[in-house]
C-alpha cells in the first residue's frame, strides 16, 4: 500500500507497506530521523539509494530501534557530523561515519557523508567497507584503519575524491599498503589493490605476481610484467594466467626458472611450456624444441589455431579445454592424445586424427560440435567417452574405424550415427563396439544407429536394446549376421513406442525372411 507520512516536523516520506523510497526535508532542517514504527507493522525500512536529492543542512541524524535495513548515497546528507542510535544494528564509528554492526563492537562502513579534506575518519572498528561508502568523500585523514584486516566490496572507493591527499609510495598515491589508484608499476610494499581501480587494456608491472589477485577480475591488465630474478610461485603463476582478460606474460630476461615468448610461459631453456594466458587469441606456433606441454596450459584460451612442433613428445591432460580452437597440427613424435586434452572446444568441428596417434583416451573430444572424425590405420585404442556426438544433430556423423583398433570403452564413440568397421583375419568385431557406440533415451528423437561391417549395413537400435549383451557375444564369436538377426527378435521391450520406432525402420532392411516374418508379428502386436 503506497502512503505519504509526514512522522515529524520537517520530513515527508513516501512508499509503500514497510519501505520508504524517497523523502523530503526542508530546507532548514538539521537534523533527520529514521524512525521506525510499531515492532510488527509499519516503516522498517529506508531504501533511499539514487534518488537524486541532497539536503546540506542536515547535521545530525537519529537511528530509531525499530528501523531493520538502511541504504543511502553519501550526498543525501553530506555535512552529518553526528550520528545517535538508538538501534542494535546500525551505529556512530565514533567519527561521524555510518556502520552496520557485524561482530561484537565491530561492522561494515556503509556511509561517510563526504567527509572534508582533514576530517578525520576513525576505522577502529571497521571490519569491512560497502560499496559507495567513500563516494564523495574528499577526506585522507584515515585513523587506526588496519589494513590487512579489512575487507572491501568492489567499488567501496568508487567516487573517493581524496585519492590525491593520500601518501605517495613509489610514484604512487596509496592508503597503507593499498593501491589507490591507476600506474604502471605496483610499488614492492603494496598488499592489496583497491577493487575500485581499473587496468583493463594496460600494461602493468609488478614484482610479486601474487598482486595481480587483489586487482578486481574484469579490471586486470591486458598484459603482465613480472619483474623477478627470483623464484615465483608456480601457483601463483597459473591464477594469473587463468584470468581471461591478460592476453601476454612477460617475465624480466634475467630470471634463471622462466622465459616468456610470443606472451606464453615456458622454462628457462624452453622445452616445457607452462602455461598460455587466457585472453590470448588467434593463432600460436610452438617453437621448435620444446618437448612436452604442461597439464590445463592452454585451459579457456582463446585461440583458435595451435602448431605442435615434431620436438613436442608429451601433452598433459586438459590441455587446450575450452579453447577457441578451430585446427590442430600434432607433433609427429606424440602417439597419445591424452585425456579431456580437446574437452570443450566448441569451434571444434571436423576431427582428423594423424596416422602416427596409436590411442586417445577418455573425454578427449566430449562436448563439443563434432561434424566429421577421420581415424587413420594405426590408431588402437579409443578411451570413454573420447567421442561424444549430438544424438540429434542435422548432420550425418560418420566414422570409418580403422583395422588397427584393437579396443574401445564404454560410449567411446556415443551418438554417432554410422560407424563402419571391417573384422579381423579372424572374423572379429572390435573389443567393446556395441557399448561404444552405446544406447540413449527416449529424450532423444534419434531411433537407430547404422552399422557397416564388411560392406554390409545393419541397422541397431539406440535406445532398449541391450547392446551389452551383443558384445558379449562376439567377444568370443567371430561376426555372424544370423546372430544380428536373432537379437533382433529378443530386443528389450521395456521401452514399447521407441522399440515398435525402431521395428518399423527395420523392417524393410531384412533379408533374412524368418526374422522379417517375426518381426511382422511383433509390430502387429502394438
Amino acid at each position: 500500500m503506497k502512503f505519504t507520512k509526514k512522522l515529524y516536523e520537517g520530513a515527508t516520506l513516501y512508499g509503500n507497506d514497510m519501505y520508504v523510497k524517497d523523502i523530503d526535508v526542508l530546507p532548514d532542517a538539521t537534523e533527520f530521523k529514521f524512525l521506525g514504527e510499531a515492532p510488527y507493522t509499519g516503516i522498517k525500512y529506508y531504501y533511499l539509494r539514487d534518488i537524486n536529492k541532497s539536503f546540506p543542512n542536515v547535521r545530525r541524524i537519529y537511528i530509531d530501534k525499530n528501523v531493520r535495513g538502511i541504504q543511502m548515497d553519501n550526498q543525501l546528507f553530506p555535512n552529518v557530523e553526528e550520528i545517535v542510535s538508538d538501534n542494535d544494528t546500525y551505529k556512530n564509528t565514533g567519527a561521524g561515519m555510518l556502520m552496520r554492526i557485524t561482530g561484537k563492537n565491530t561492522g561494515t562502513l556503509i556511509n561517510t557523508f563526504c567527509k572534508k579534506p582533514g576530517e578525520p575518519m576513525d576505522m577502529k572498528n571497521v571490519v569491512a567497507i560497502t560499496s559507495m561508502a567513500f563516494a564523495g568523500c574528499k577526506s585522507a585523514n584515515f585513523v587506526n584503519m588496519k589494513f590487512e584486516d579489512i575487507s572491501c566490496d568492489v567499488d567501496a572507493f568508487k567516487g573517493y575524491e581524496g585519492v590525491g591527499d593520500l601518501p605517495v609510495v613509489e610514484g604512487v598515491h596509496m592508503l597503507g599498503n593499498m593501491v589507490m589508484e591507476v600506474c604502471d608499476r605496483v610499488p614492492d610494499s603494496a598488499r592489496n589493490i583497491s577493487k575500485s581501480v581499473d587496468f583493463s587494456g594496460r600494461t602493468l608491472t609488478v614484482h610479486d605476481i601474487s598482486i595481480i589477485s587483489r586487482i578486481y577480475s574484469e579490471y586486470r591488465p591486458s598484459k603482465v610484467i613480472i619483474d623477478n630474478d627470483g623464484v615465483i610461485n608456480p601457483q601463483d603463476l597459473r591464477t594469473v594466467l587463468r584470468n581471461s582478460g591478460i592476453a601476454s606474460i612477460e617475465i624480466s630476461s634475467g630470471n634463471p626458472y622462466y622465459l616468456t615468448h610470443d606472451g606464453i610461459v615456458y622454462n628457462h631453456d624452453r622445452t616445457y611450456l607452462f602455461g598460455c594466458p587466457s585472453g590470448r587469441a588467434g593463432k600460436v606456433v610452438i617453437p621448435d624444441g620444446v618437448k612436452e606441454i604442461n597439464e590445463s596450459a592452454f585451459y579457456g584460451c582463446k585461440i583458435t589455431d595451435i602448431v605442435i612442433p615434431d620436438s613436442v613428445t608429451e601433452i598433459g591432460a586438459y590441455a587446450f579445454v575450452s579453447t577457441d580452437i578451430e585446427s590442430f597440427t600434432f607433433s609427429k613424435s606424440m602417439d597419445t592424445i591424452t585425456e579431456s586434452m580437446f574437452n570443450s572446444c566448441r569451434n571444434l568441428t571436423d576431427i582428423k586424427i594423424p596416422a602416427h596417434i596409436r590411442k586417445i583416451e577418455k573425454y578427449a573430444f566430449s562436448n563439443i560440435k563434432i561434424h566429421s572424425v577421420e581415424l587413420s590405420e594405426g590408431l588402437t585404442e579409443i578411451g570413454a567417452n573420447a567421442f561424444i556426438f549430438n544424438p540429434d544433430c542435422d548432420y550425418d556423423t560418420e566414422v570409418i574405424l580403422p583395422a588397427s583398433i584393437k579396443k574401445l570403452d564404454s560410449h567411446s564413440l556415443y551418438g554417432v550415427k554410422h560407424i563402419i568397421v571391417t573384422t579381423d583375419s579372424n572374423g572379429m568385431l572390435p573389443h567393446n563396439l556395441f557399448d561404444a557406440i552405446g544406447t540413449g533415451n527416449n529424450s532423444f528423437k534419434r531411433i537407430s544407429t547404422k552399422l557397416t561391417v564388411d560392406g554390409k549395413d545393419y541397422l541397431i537400435p539406440f535406445a532398449g536394446g541391450r547392446l551389452s549383451k551383443w558384445d558379449e557375444y562376439f567377444k568370443m564369436i567371430p561376426f555372424d549376421e544370423d546372430i544380428i538377426w536373432n537379437f533382433y527378435q529378443d530386443i528389450d521391450d521395456r521401452e514399447p513406442e521407441l522399440i515398435r520406432r525402431f521395428l518399423i525402420e527395420l523392417y524393410p532392411t531384412i533379408d533374412n525372411q524368418k526374422v522379417k516374418t517375426e518381426i511382422g508379428k511383433k509390430l502387429r502386436a502394438f
